[in-house]
């Protein structure tokens, strides 16, 4: 359930980059090599997309002419960007931003020949953006449920800057650490009931997301929406999507404990959203027989149930 949300929030950071010049590469400015930013989810022009300062990381692929080499690589200027060969792969590079700048990148040959360059900006970041699931001031969580919280660099042009790694966060009681794997600008969190802020920074950029914490004792109800059946070659499936309701609104990370009626419908997958997406649970049921059945969602001490129909 959770590496389902964690590699959502990996795919949602990725498609943010798809409208900042991706499905291209930078030639270089000998025309011996190409280059192109490998954190889109498509490889990316370098010389149209900056990084962000202060810190971030991002990967560098490199597409050389036939009969060419090099054998080191280079930054033109270690103020603005470091560049470094990415472990065993010596066409892939890692490349740390530091301050707002330009800098070029450099393939250099066993002579100290430059094979070819590529000038990479980096830019100071002007805003954190969120993408926000949940309706009102703060997403409204399940205590003791683990939580991703993702943000996004951008420039002052609103496009969004290359490379991860800049931006810090920080957490007050009730929240606590979450011990998930995140991917890109995203911190785990989890918590006891309670109202506390993640606080996420740049040096030129902050966000501040306030989080209500709920026990499993404040939810009062359970709305549940069957969707259509889907149909592969594997069978027929029920797919229910539930919220979890409070007296604050509808609350993220409680997946339902299910029970039906016939041995035939057997619960394939549940998954809890993301802060990204709307606050519920969804499941999918393989529906082996025809006919009608029903399942029973239960959290804590509320519970609904719905009819699953082949």
């Amino acid at each position: 359930m959770r590496t389902l949300g964690l590699l959502l929030t990996a795919f949602l950071a990725a498609v943010a980059l798809l409208s900042a010049g991706c499905f291209q590469r930078s030639e270089g400015q000998l025309g011996h090599a190409s280059f192109a930013w490998t954190d889109c989810l498509f490889d990316c022009s370098v010389t149209d997309n900056p990084m962000a300062a202060a810190g971030a990381h991002a990967g560098m692929s490199i597409s050389l002419a036939n009969g060419y080499s090099f054998t080191q690589v280079r930054s033109s200027s270690s103020t603005v960007a470091s560049v470094a060969l990415s472990g065993g792969n010596r066409l892939d590079l890692d490349v740390v931003s530091a301050a707002p700048g330009q800098t070029q990148v450099q393939l250099v040959d066993g002579s100290g020949k430059i094979v070819d360059q590529v000038a990479v900006t980096v830019t100071a970041t002007a805003r954190l953006a969120i993408t926000q699931g949940w309706s009102g001031a703060a997403p409204i969580v399940l205590e003791g449920s683990q939580q991703t919280f993702h943000v996004t660099t951008v420039d002052a042009n609103d496009h969004t800057l290359i490379g991860t790694g800049a931006v810090t966060f920080e957490l007050t009681d009730p929240l606590a650490p979450g011990d998930v794997l995140t991917f890109g600008d995203s911190i785990a969190f989890s918590g006891h009931a309670g109202a506390g802020t993640i606080t996420a920074h740049t040096p030129t950029a902050s966000l501040v997301l306030p989080v209500t914490i709920l026990p499993l004792t404040a939810l009062t109800g359970l709305t549940a929406t069957v969707q259509p059946n889907t149909t592969d070659s594997s069978g027929v499936y029920a797919n229910v999507d539930v919220a979890a309701n409070s007296a604050s609104g509808d609350v993220y990370g409680a997946p339902c404990g299910w029970t039906v009626n016939d041995p035939s419908v057997v619960m394939q997958t549940q998954t809890t959203a993301t802060l990204e997406g709307a606050p519920k649970a969804s499941t999918r049921f393989l529906l082996k027989q025809p006919g009608t059945f029903s399942a029973t969602c239960a959290i804590g001490a509320v519970s609904t149930t719905v009819s699953l129909t082949r």
